[in-house]
């Protein structure tokens, strides 16, 4: 699972603390420049896929592009003798592999050689995640912020560490839809009922370390745990919002491990802040113990997920669209107190939106320009690519 990892990278050190303090500078010992991340997990009968990257410098001013240069070879082994085919490289530092069942008599890891030397993850038993119970939502307050909770429970009394991911969709809406365009080479305005611009999507897909566990709780039961929140106003709510929330169970090691990492991301600039060299994990160089390795590889049964839509009937304090109106009437005033004509407005990101009218001696046929923003949903990073889950019919 890959959970955006350069948020806590080494650049990130460098910071400035505000008050009586004065600036504080990290420097990064030579050693820690060029270190190997490894971030992914072994998952029954999935193809699973690896990431593999570079620390670098705090003296970059942003992410150099080789430190996704990774080229490596990665194999998934077993205890009892199992050994996958090599990974593919599918570039930028990716490796994808595919893998079958898995043994419970067996402890798994990955191996990989790179640079001249092995690495591998502690070998461990493969741990099955529990089916998520629900995934809900509420919006406390009139316009208040809507905050997202996912609710699990083990199959004992054993306590219970888990990891949480989420993927978003949401379907947007161009303020107008309309079926009347301009031609800015025949200067004429024109109909088109095939132009299918009003709905769109969008996804999101990186997001935080999410982690839980029962230890403290009397039995193995989370009930509601926060995975966010967000403001209502987001154009997340301005049609349909979908998400979908994976599981998966945590050693207690691989919970510290994760729990360590998302403090470093969430309270980088902290004096209290856990440090990157912190963050063992379960990666060794077996070739050369003095060398350090960053990242975490749990195996696993399975990862369990569970899907939720929200309509935007359903939130309060939607999104506001901010579509400035420049109507037939005002136009030819606005357009000679400004002294453009309509090809300048059309080139300013204006279009026209309203009815065709076939005769042109009846009048101008606009009755309003606006933002092109406001009649073409792809122009607010929209994408007509409508997910196959998607419930409705909308094109």
């Amino acid at each position: 699972m890959k959970n955006n990892i350069n948020q806590f990278l080494f650049f990130l050190l460098s910071f400035i603390l505000t008050g009586c303090v004065s600036e504080f500078k990290a420097d990064l010992p030579a050693e820690d420049i060029d270190m190997l991340i490894v971030e992914g997990n072994i998952i029954a009968n999935t193809q699973c896929t690896f990431y593999l990257e570079k620390s670098f410098s705090l003296n970059e001013s942003r992410i150099p592009e080789q430190s996704f240069d990774v080229e490596a070879n990665l194999v998934v082994v077993g205890s009892g003798g199992y050994k996958s085919q090599p990974a593919s490289y599918l570039g930028a530092g990716r490796y994808q592999v595919n893998i079958g069942d898995l043994d419970d008599g067996q402890n798994y890891g990955i191996e990989i050689t790179y640079n001249g030397d092995l690495y591998g993850s502690d070998p461990l038993p493969p741990i099955a995640t529990p089916e998520i119970d629900s995934v809900s939502w509420k919006q406390p307050e009139k316009a208040g912020l809507v905050f997202l909770y996912v609710s699990t429970h083990g199959e004992n009394n054993a306590p219970g560490f888990y990891l949480w991911n989420y993927a978003e969709d949401w379907e947007i809406k161009a303020a107008y839809e309309t079926s009347l365009f301009y031609d800015p080479k025949r200067l004429t305005y024109y109909e088109d009922h095939s132009f299918a611009f009003f709905y769109c999507w969008l996804k999101n897909e990186i997001n935080p370390v999410l982690v839980g566990s029962s230890e403290s709780l009397t039995e193995n039961k989370i009930v509601n745990k926060k995975l966010y929140e967000q403001h209502p106003n987001s154009d997340r709510y301005s049609v349909l919002y979908s998400v979908n929330v994976t599981q998966q169970s945590l050693t207690k090691e691989a919970y510290e491990y994760y729990s360590n990492k998302a403090k470093l991301s969430q309270d980088m600039g902290g004096l209290f802040t856990p440090q990157p060299s912190e963050l063992k994990g379960n990666i060794t160089c077996f070739t050369n113990s003095a060398k350090k390795v960053m990242g975490y590889v749990s195996v696993l049964k399975n990862v369990t997920e569970k899907r939720i839509f929200i309509n935007e009937k359903d939130i309060t304090g939607r999104p506001v669209t901010n579509c400035e109106e420049i109507s037939g009437g005002e136009l030819s005033g606005y357009l000679a107190e400004r002294e453009m004509t309509l090809i300048d407005l059309y080139n300013a990101g204006f279009r026209p939106v309203g009815l065709f009218i076939p005769n042109p001696s009846i009048g101008d046929p606009s009755d309003y320009w606006v933002r092109i923003k406001c009649t073409d949903c792809t122009a607010n990073s929209g994408s007509k690519l409508k997910p196959d889950f998607w419930p409705n019919n909308h094109k």
